[in-house]
């Protein structure tokens, strides 16, 4: 008798802490929810990368087509332009040779007519602003040529077309290209429109009308130009990283952008490239 007294006073003192945990996880949760509601968001990225130095620059083996472009990043949240810089000292050296880039245009950099790049040598690009130094290092590797360029409607929608080409790649193994068009005389020199590939797994074949661009927009007999630029695995990664960043995103399915990646030292965003680069041309076609 005295044992089951006891185990029913045992039920009852349980039964009555559960009562007390309940209350004390609702008040809690509703001490939680009153200050959320009191608690304001502030991500705190308006003065985020304000100011960076960005560098994009190339130097060829074609005439006309050297320079240095250099602008400074605003801040994300206020709307401004990126400012450009025309005050800095540019220079590109080479074998103990340099070539001073004189301010063009705003922003916007060339060294003397008379100066072309060769493959196989080392550029060194020397960008001095604002009492700070920014280097950068890229080697010009061998062209790809492409045999024939052609045209025809693009497979989704026929009021676009898509160019392919024929080509065979170089015998040297662990090669980068990437691939621009002009149409008109007028080059599309939008990030997100580059095409790009490396021979890891295609070293030495032929390709024959392979698709290089798609839903590129003309007329009939406009005038297109392709572009072979010779790269590397590191740019090919910038132009990658570039292209996943201006995607727009699927909700709920969306990638994180890419991680920003240079060759531009002391903080600076963009990329010095030494390329070859060849061309070939065509009319647009069904």
């Amino acid at each position: 008798m005295n044992f089951k007294k006891a185990f029913l006073h045992k039920c009852k003192h349980r039964k009555k802490m559960n009562q007390i945990k309940k209350i004390h996880l609702v008040a809690v949760a509703t001490l939680l929810l009153w200050g959320c509601g009191k608690i304001e968001f502030d991500p705190g990225i308006a003065n985020q990368n304000q100011n960076l130095l960005v560098v994009e620059g190339q130097v060829t083996d074609q005439p006309g087509m050297q320079y240095v472009k250099i602008s400074r990043t605003a801040s994300y949240m206020d709307g401004t332009s990126p400012t450009k810089i025309d005050d800095a000292l540019v220079t590109v050296t080479n074998d103990g040779q340099t070539v001073v880039f004189t301010n063009s245009a705003p922003g916007y950099y060339t060294p003397p007519s008379d100066f072309l790049g060769e493959v196989g040598k080392t550029y060194n690009l020397n960008v001095l602003v604002d009492g700070k130094t920014y280097e950068a290092s890229s080697t010009m590797n061998q062209a790809l040529a492409l045999d024939s360029v052609g045209t025809k409607d693009f497979e989704f929608d026929t009021k676009y077309f898509e160019i392919n080409a024929s080509f065979t790649d170089n015998p040297q193994k662990g090669e980068y290209f990437m691939f621009k068009y002009s149409r008109n005389g007028v080059l599309n020199d939008s990030i997100a429109s580059w095409s790009y590939y490396d021979d890891l797994i295609a070293n030495d074949l032929h390709f024959t009308n392979t698709r290089i661009f798609a839903n590129i927009y003309g007329h009939v007999g406009d005038t297109v130009v392709v572009y072979t630029y010779s790269t590397n695995k590191l740019y090919n990664t910038f132009i990658e990283s570039a292209q996943k960043s201006l995607q727009e995103p699927i909700p709920f399915m969306s990638q994180p952008g890419g991680e920003a990646v240079t060759n531009v030292s002391n903080g600076a965003v963009g990329f010095f490239l030494a390329t070859a680069v060849r061309m070939k041309g065509t009319l647009l076609q069904h």
